[in-house]
């Protein structure tokens, strides 16, 4: 896992590529690493995976099959099913868009994440069934 922080870290401006199910979500900021972690924008990915994110006062909740997920703007600390879970990245805002981890949201909504450095592309698949 170090390497791998450390590989991101050295990305620089290489652009990320991101298909969840197959389909490129339509991003209007684009997706960010920080801290070893990607970062993208909650609405385009929730919609891509067929889910609705209601943002009320800098909470964000949304929910997938029988999974709920509520995220706080920055503040690294989430709540899954009623279970609070930190974080090692907190939610964020880059050109008003709120901008979330996207491997803790996808495996909280049942999802596998699979990233190849080389190419810079990131998979998302639905494990749901």
């Amino acid at each position: 896992m170090r390497d791998l922080k450390h590989l991101y870290r050295h990305m620089g401006g290489r652009k990320l590529k991101i298909f969840v199910n197959g389909r490129h979500p339509n991003f209007d900021v684009q997706p960010t690493v920080q801290n070893g972690r990607t970062l993208v924008p909650i609405r385009a990915l929730a919609q891509t995976l067929g889910s609705n994110v209601v943002y009320n006062n800098g909470q964000l909740a949304f929910k997938r099959h029988n999974k709920t997920v509520n995220l706080f703007v920055n503040r690294p600390v989430a709540v899954v099913n009623g279970d609070n879970v930190t974080l090692d990245q907190s939610v964020t805002v880059v050109n008003g868009r709120t901008l979330v981890p996207l491997r803790f949201v996808t495996e909280n909504l049942d999802c596998n994440v699979d990233y190849a450095f080389e190419s810079g592309i990131i998979t998302v698949s639905d494990t749901s069934g």
